[in-house]
């Protein structure tokens, strides 16, 4: 199994990772993982199925095995600001908390910069990501009033 976290480290370290450092869960279809406003400072890692958090109506981020969700609240330990979802049966999730990664700092400090710069990257991506989608919300606004605008101005000029 190829985990984005962890990408850079042998296998079998990220196998002895998930089973000496993280707690698994098992969750059926559409069962909540995070909870919007929820508090705490662990991320998830799909191990098994899939998992969803809707970004907007029209845009939902899709989780595959291997990908990592809610590491924005893991390293500023904020409030969650999405709900994440299975999006199949037995979906399994592995869980690291701040905690163990700090355990995980002190035993090995080359995995800690691993795992913190495969973060870093997967933020990046996630961001650019989101810029996009603003800018598509922003240009259909903007299209949407301009439409509006359109039709106020030719309806003037027909004297309706």
């Amino acid at each position: 199994m190829d985990i984005q976290i962890f990408k850079g480290i042998l296998s079998q370290n990220q196998e002895t990772l998930i089973r000496g450092y993280c707690t698994q869960k098992v969750y059926g279809k559409t069962a909540a993982i995070i909870l919007k406003g929820s508090q705490n400072r662990w991320l998830g890692i799909v191990i098994k199925g899939a998992a969803a958090m809707d970004l907007t109506p029209e845009h939902k981020l899709r989780f595959e095995v291997g990908e990592t969700f809610g590491e924005i609240a893991f390293l500023d330990d904020g409030k969650r600001t999405a709900k994440v979802y299975a999006c199949e049966e037995d979906t399994e999730i592995a869980f690291l908390s701040w905690d163990k990664l700090q355990e995980i700092s002190k035993k090995n400090a080359k995995i800690h910069a691993l795992i913190m710069v495969n973060l870093a990257i997967m933020l990046a991506k996630r961001l650019r990501a989101s810029d996009i989608v603003i800018a598509e919300q922003i240009s259909k606004a903007a299209t949407e009033k301009n439409t509006g605008l359109i039709n106020k101005l030719t309806t003037a000029l027909r004297g309706k």
